[in-house]
């Protein structure tokens, strides 16, 4: 899968996140793993590392990202991607 198209779709979907409350949270890295289907849909999302206090801050990322929809994969294997957000006050 290539950066590009990924790269698109995070810049598309990125305000869905803000739905979820960071607002309290400290500032820190949140690194996301997703497993993309040959398909494009998110098979697998998962936090992993993340200084939230707040769980279902979490909970409500992972659902979000989990709808999201990326362009199918070229070789028709899954592809593993990895997001690194900035958030908090």
């Amino acid at each position: 899968m290539s950066r590009e198209p990924v790269r698109n779709q995070i810049r598309e979907k990125i305000h869905e996140l803000e739905k979820c409350s960071f607002a309290s949270e400290p500032v820190g890295n949140l690194v996301i793993e997703l497993t993309i289907s040959p398909n494009g849909k998110i098979r697998t999302a998962k936090i992993v590392s993340a200084p939230l206090k707040n769980k279902s801050a979490g909970r409500c990322l992972l659902d979000h990202l989990k709808k999201w929809q990326f362009p199918p994969v070229q070789d028709g294997r899954e592809a593993k991607i990895t997001i690194a957000l900035i958030f908090g006050s």
